[in-house]
């Protein structure tokens, strides 16, 4: 039988192996397959939730004060015989600026471990060139990569000896910067009330004190982030919109286009799909001219399913086909 015509041939004569008559099923609509697709990489999510981390680590990592002496020598030179080099002279400062350097390469690559291996061996050089403000740099970066590796003790450790050492010279911003990152790591240790109250009672004071408006709000977005871990999307948005009038007249493209994509997930997760699309499409414009696939590859997951929820399953698949290639060129 065939009732829907997609059959073109058919051999009554035919007595091989098998039914009789089979019964062919209707095709799926664009909108069961545009729902079938969307739960199907919904599994996927924390693994893209992930690669945004990655790329704030990437984007956050210090570089030494001697950087640029040591990447023109680096260029001329193979890595393993510069270090031997520098080993044999015993330059220390040259020493630890390269593993930092090449951590920073690893660290590209995706390849954590060996970026840990490396910052490992900076930080050792670091101690024994004595030149404080680098080392600091080396170990905020070590933190960083802990955290990324879930090693929250180690890395929670590395924090609170950031905050002491900034604390005791009256660095406030800097003090403020490695308190949210305590946060963050108090939150994926799920201490989420400590958490909270580390960004709203010590870090806004600090940056309400020193007006550092691009710190402050990028503690609102942590804090934010932290309340999206807990499904706490009424406050999330509280903050995220504070944050998102600050960002606008610093004219941050790149802050605004995370704003927006944080207030469409908190208002896709409420079911208010049409302001979700709204703020969703905005953030993937600003994505455009920043060329940050990580975020881009967030936004396109999360606006094709707001747009299979308005009903929009063309958009919805176009976007789709979008997510499959940043998918491939980023999770290989």
């Amino acid at each position: 039988m065939d009732p829907y015509g997609f059959v073109n041939k058919y051999d009554p004569q035919f007595n091989g192996i098998g039914p009789k008559v089979y019964i062919l099923p209707l095709p799926r609509s664009l909108e069961e397959e545009m729902k079938d697709t969307y739960t199907e990489i919904a599994a996927f999510k924390d693994t893209i939730n992930r690669g945004l981390m990655f790329s704030a680590l990437l984007k956050g990592f210090h570089l030494t004060s001697n950087h640029q002496l040591i990447e023109a020598e680096a260029a001329l030179a193979a890595p393993a015989k510069l270090i031997e080099e520098r080993k044999t002279l015993h330059d220390h400062g040259a020493l630890y600026a390269l593993y930092n350097l090449l951590a920073n390469k690893a660290l590209a690559a995706k390849e954590l471990d060996s970026a840990a291996r490396l910052l490992d061996s900076a930080d050792r050089y670091s101690w024994l060139s004595n030149h404080t403000s680098d080392r600091l740099l080396i170990r905020s970066n070590k933190a960083a990569v802990l955290l990324m590796q879930d090693a929250l003790e180690q890395a929670s450790a590395l924090e609170n000896e950031l905050i002491a050492y900034y604390s005791s010279q009256n660095d406030n911003n800097r003090k403020a910067e490695h308190l949210t990152r305590e946060a963050l790591i108090s939150a994926h240790k799920q201490a989420y009330t400590l958490a909270e109250n580390t960004i709203i009672r010590q870090v806004f004071p600090i940056y309400n004190k020193t007006k550092d408006k691009k710190g402050k709000i990028q503690a609102w977005i942590t804090l934010a982030n932290i309340y999206h871990l807990q499904n706490k999307h009424t406050e999330a948005q509280w903050f995220l919109l504070q944050a998102k009038t600050e960002a606008t007249t610093l004219k941050s493209a790149e802050l605004l286009a995370v704003i927006n994509y944080l207030l469409g997930y908190s208002k896709s997760m409420q079911k208010n799909y049409a302001v979700a699309e709204k703020e969703l499409s905005v953030a993937l414009q600003l994505t455009e001219e920043l060329q940050d696939n990580y975020l881009k590859i967030a936004i396109v997951e999360e606006l094709g399913r707001t747009k299979v929820a308005l009903g929009q399953y063309e958009e919805a698949k176009s976007l789709y086909t979008e997510y499959k290639k940043l998918r491939t060129a980023l999770f290989r």
